[in-house]
């Protein structure tokens, strides 16, 4: 039954699923079935890897033996994670990452960090964490700015665009009218194919946030991008500090010395490189383009973008387009443009902003 052509994929999963937890004979089909048991791999998987893999470079062996090791590790995860995630739980893995690699910063800063550089350091280093965690929050857990409509309204829509007509009266052009969601596109919106859902001002969906970047969360977003390069800066520092104390040879011979500390100053150096790069890309297109990032991707396809040489019609400058992000005067200057992109509106109200 579950490989009966007219089931969908869904369905199909849901059908082998109920099978797999109705047997009682095979109790590795059923964990390998079961949702909680799998939501617990993508939580605790992360935290593990991140964990083995210092361990490993802890031990006291052969370089090679060490590198074979790992091999070993990331294949075997490789493997559990494809045979155990399905597509929604692995949108949500890299998240699992994030969560999984600050919670070792944490515990590497109290065991080690902390000793060394004293309270005020940590008490800094907490308080960029504070930041962290509500910009954080703000970006997973807030509306992206999801537009929503009842079952009259998009009857309503529908039977508009019909009596509009073909591509030259409006119709169901897909720039214009969302099949997904049965609703027409507001200015600037699009569909997100990972939450199903269509965006108002959408930027891009974020893995490492779990959610779509939009006009809801946009400014919490940049903000934890902010504060989390403040935070791998501290953590970089703090590590710093930490293999100077223990180690009393150059910083060649650190890794050595002590791998553990050598490793989460691998991550930290990461984390603030990829961070920065993706701060310095939103920050120029939000101030000096006045775009989002699906606009700058796909201007070509929006006439708006199209009818001014793929310039963005929505930017006043980089001063006033700062302040129509921040949603508020700097310096009390210069006054903030107000408008609901939730509000239903064809590409057409683009000529508003010319």
């Amino acid at each position: 039954l579950a490989d009966a052509l007219w089931l969908g994929a869904k369905v199909a999963e849901r059908v082998k699923e109920h099978a797999a937890l109705a047997s009682k004979r095979n109790v590795f089909r059923r964990l390998a079935y079961d949702r909680k048991f799998r939501w617990w791999c993508v939580v605790s998987v992360p935290f593990l890897a991140f964990y083995l893999t210092g361990l490993v470079l802890e031990a006291d062996a052969a370089y090679l033996l060490k590198a074979l090791l790992l091999a070993a590790l990331f294949a075997l995860l490789h493997c559990l994670t494809n045979a155990l995630l399905d597509d929604e739980l692995k949108n949500i893995f890299p998240l699992s990452v994030y969560l999984a690699t600050k919670l070792w910063f944490y515990i590497t800063w109290a065991v080690f960090v902390a000793p060394v550089v004293g309270a005020a350091a940590t008490a800094a280093f907490l308080l960029c964490s504070l930041a962290l965690w509500y910009t954080f929050l703000r970006s997973w857990r807030s509306d992206p700015g999801v537009i929503r409509a009842s079952r009259q309204d998009k009857l309503r829509t529908i039977v508009e665009l019909s009596e509009r007509g073909g591509a030259d009266g409006g119709g169901f052009e897909p720039a214009r009218f969302c099949s997904a969601c049965l609703l027409r596109r507001p200015l600037r919106s699009k569909h997100c194919s990972v939450c199903n859902r269509c965006v108002a001002k959408f930027d891009h969906h974020c893995p490492w946030v779990a959610n779509c970047i939009g006009a809801g969360n946009h400014r919490y977003f940049v903000g934890f991008l902010g504060s989390l390069l403040l935070m791998c800066g501290w953590m970089l520092w703090g590590v710093w500090r930490a293999l100077e104390a223990r180690c009393a040879g150059a910083p060649a011979t650190w890794p050595a010395c002590c791998p553990w500390l050598a490793w989460v100053m691998l991550n930290a150096a990461f984390h603030l490189f990829w961070v920065a790069v993706l701060a310095g890309c939103q920050l120029y297109l939000v101030v000096c383009l006045g775009m989002t990032t699906n606009e700058q991707l796909n201007r070509a396809r929006y006439r708006h973008f199209q009818a001014r040489g793929g310039r963005s019609p929505f930017s006043r400058g980089p001063l006033h387009n700062l302040a129509d992000f921040l949603g508020c005067g700097l310096c009390g200057l210069l006054a903030p443009r107000a408008h609901d992109w939730a509000a239903a509106g064809l590409d057409d109200d683009a000529q508003h902003y010319v």
